[in-house]
């Protein structure tokens, strides 16, 4: 059977992977491979135009390299839901606020997220080392904590966390504060 550009492709560069993995791909038909390509967007200056805004990845596309897309998504839908339910604002300075309210984090968020990926896509084998090294120490429950903590955000690590199993972050806006609360895996997801 001949195999594809795509699997070609994609064995060249695990090709020295273990072999149950090699095995895999090269059983795969043509048709279950896809490919995406990871394409980078510069920030925008702004989000809102009159009575449109944007939120989630519209608004600030990132990396895949920490798994915080939907994250933000979903604090930005929480942040704008409150600028919006306020009422002291007409929709359009309620929008304004929310870009205000959300810009900083998230693209603070795009870009750790890009150099994560520069981080964890280096070849030279002496950076790999040194970068291997360095994470070795960290500490997961800080990791959370310090992606969390910045720009007015907390963050508690329940007991299960320290399995892997559940995390909360509140967000702060003014006296309001929301809850993104996950369970995972097995358990229930509260938002």
């Amino acid at each position: 059977r001949e195999l594809g550009a795509e699997r070609l492709d994609l064995l060249e560069r695990v090709g020295h992977w273990p072999v149950p993995v090699v095995k895999i791909i090269e059983n795969t038909p043509d048709a279950a491979i896809l490919r995406n390509d990871i394409l980078d967007q510069k920030p925008i200056s702004s989000w809102t135009m009159g009575r449109i805004t944007l939120l989630g990845d519209a608004a600030h596309a990132t990396t895949p390299n920490m798994g915080q897309g939907g994250c933000l998504a979903l604090e930005d839908a929480l942040v704008l839901s409150h600028c919006l339910d306020q009422g002291r604002d007409t929709p359009q300075e309620a929008l304004l606020r929310y870009q205000e309210l959300r810009m900083k984090r998230a693209y603070r968020v795009v870009r750790q997220s890009w150099w994560t990926g520069k981080l964890f896509q280096l070849e030279n084998s002496f950076l790999c080392a040194l970068r291997d090294g360095f994470l070795q120490r960290l500490d997961p429950e800080k990791s959370v904590e310090q992606l969390a903590c910045s720009d007015g955000f907390r963050t508690t690590v329940l007991p299960a966390a320290r399995q892997g199993a559940s995390f909360q972050i509140s967000v702060p806006i003014g006296e309001f504060h929301g809850r993104i609360w996950a369970t995972t895996p097995n358990g229930s997801h509260i938002i």
